[in-house]
C-alpha cells in the first residue's frame, strides 16, 4: 500500500482510530469500582522513602562524584579552562616565572592561575623557556605535570605566542 500526499494524515488517523476500538471502555450497567481515595501519608509512616533531604544529598554526592570523573578525563587546558581564578597559586608562582621568563630575555608574557592550575601566555622565538621551567631548581616539585601549546607566530615574526598549563602541586 502506498500512501503520498494528502492520504499520509488520513492513515495516521485510520491507524489511530484502529488503536482506540481495541480499548474497550466499560459495558453500560456494569458497576465500576469507586473511586480511589488517595490521602497523604505522614512522611514517618513509610519509613522506606527517603525524604527530601536525604534525596537531595544522594544527588548531590552523585553530581561532586561525576564532577571529579570529567575532572580526570578532562586536558590540563579544559581544566584551566572550567576553573575560577586562583589569587594564591598566582602569587605562589608568578615571582618564579618572573625571574624565568627575564632570564630567557621574554618581556612579553602573561600568567593566569585557575584552581591550582597556571596558565603562562608567552612572545617567544621558542619554547625554550618551557625547557627552564621544567628544569629549575626552584620550581622543582611545585608542579606536578604541564601541557605546552605551540601557538601561531605574531604578525609575521619570527616569535610567536605559546602557551604552558602547569598543575601546581598543593602547598604543604
Amino acid at each position: 500500500m502506498r500512501i503520498a500526499g494528502r492520504s499520509l494524515p488520513l492513515a495516521i488517523l485510520l491507524g489511530l482510530s484502529a488503536a482506540l476500538n481495541l480499548y474497550e471502555p466499560a459495558q453500560p450497567g456494569s458497576v465500576s469500582p469507586a473511586p480511589e481515595k488517595r490521602v497523604a501519608a505522614p512522611s514517618s509512616a513509610d519509613a522506606s522513602a527517603p525524604s527530601c533531604e536525604t534525596q537531595l544529598a544522594l544527588s548531590r554526592a552523585e553530581v561532586t562524584m561525576l564532577r571529579s570523573e570529567l575532572g580526570e578525563r578532562l586536558t590540563l587546558m579544559e581544566r584551566f579552562d572550567r576553573g575560577k581564578k586562583d589569587a594564591n597559586s598566582d602569587r605562589r608562582f608568578r615571582s618564579h616565572i618572573e625571574r624565568i621568563l627575564r632570564d630567557a630575555g621574554i618581556s612579553d608574557w602573561e600568567l593566569e592561575c585557575r584552581d591550582q592550575i597556571c596558565k603562562v601566555h608567552a612572545l617567544a622565538e621558542d619554547m625554550e623557556w618551557l625547557r627552564m621551567i621544567s628544569l629549575d631548581k626552584e620550581m622543582r616539585g611545585s608542579f606536578r605535570s604541564y601541557q605546552a601549546i605551540g601557538g601561531s607566530p605574531d604578525a609575521g615574526e619570527k616569535r610567536r605566542w605559546d602557551d604552558a598549563v602547569f598543575q601546581l602541586n598543593p602547598e604543604d
